[in-house]
């Protein structure tokens, strides 16, 4: 009996180890909280931009290029549609192009940082990331111009292209 309560507690253990070591979560900041999406965000950049990535999914030209986080890289989350193509086709062969992107371009170990105009990207971004096996992850679902006006003279906003990432 004692073997099979020692088997039992070890393999217990084991499977908690494991399940804490392939934990992958999704930090959701809203507008209450922009001061912890930019605390944490500014955390990792101190730290001479290892082990993390931060992404503007908002168009490229005007939005990024007008302004947008120091450090924060463009990608352009939405593509080119065929005008025939559905909802669900156009929606499922975007995310499944970022994601492909960023298995090609970054570890599934980064942190990863999103921002967007609304929240409805980063949203749809992060729930792909997790199910593609990125750990931790942090969204802020209010949107870029919500951050700014929240936490004006806080945080530093870089115009033009020139870090864009892209």
């Amino acid at each position: 009996m004692k073997k099979i309560y020692k088997l039992f507690t070890l393999l217990l253990i084991f499977s908690f180890i494991f399940m804490i070591s392939s934990c992958k979560k999704v930090h959701v900041v809203d507008e209450d909280n922009a001061d912890l999406f930019v605390d944490e965000y500014y955390e990792y950049l101190a730290d001479n931009k290892q082990g993390f990535v931060a992404l503007d999914l908002r168009n490229l030209e005007p939005d990024y290029a007008n302004g947008h986080l120091k450090g924060f890289k463009s990608y352009q989350y939405y593509i080119a549609r065929n005008h025939l193509e559905p909802d669900s086709v156009y929606n499922e062969r975007i995310s499944t192009t970022f994601i492909k992107w960023m298995e090609l371009n970054y570890s599934k170990n980064l942190t990863v940082f999103l921002i967007d105009s609304s929240g409805d990207i980063v949203t749809q971004a992060a729930v792909k990331l997790k199910d593609a096996g990125y750990k931790n992850i942090f969204i802020y679902t209010s949107g870029y111009d919500t951050i700014v006006n929240k936490l004006n003279g806080k945080i530093e906003i870089v115009t033009g292209v020139d870090d864009c990432g892209c």
